[in-house]
């Protein structure tokens, strides 16, 4: 017999917890709040929080590579992120 477990949607203290955990050590601008970023992710999934923030890194490091020098995350890619994830959820078949 297999038995299915539901687990509801983090709220504002996990994904809080989830984004520090994921971007915590990560440099970002003075205006990157990551409370706000846990706002802004209310109705995500555990694994869409995780993703949303592996996608602000990724703009830095690419940042970081195009140039060689060290870029922090910043407000416009919290913006960028959070529209692509928009657009994915909407756009989810």
């Amino acid at each position: 017999m297999t038995e299915k477990i539901y687990v509801g949607l983090p709220d504002y203290e996990a994904r809080l917890f989830l984004v520090n955990k994921a971007i915590g050590g990560v440099p970002h601008d003075p205006d990157v709040c990551v409370e706000e970023i846990a706002k802004l992710t209310e109705g995500y999934n555990v694994a869409n929080v995780v993703s949303f923030c592996e996608t602000l890194k990724n703009g830095a490091i690419d940042r970081t590579i195009a140039d060689g020098q060290q870029r922090n995350i910043t407000s416009s890619d919290v913006e960028i992120t959070l529209k692509k994830y928009i657009y994915l959820f909407r756009n989810k078949t």
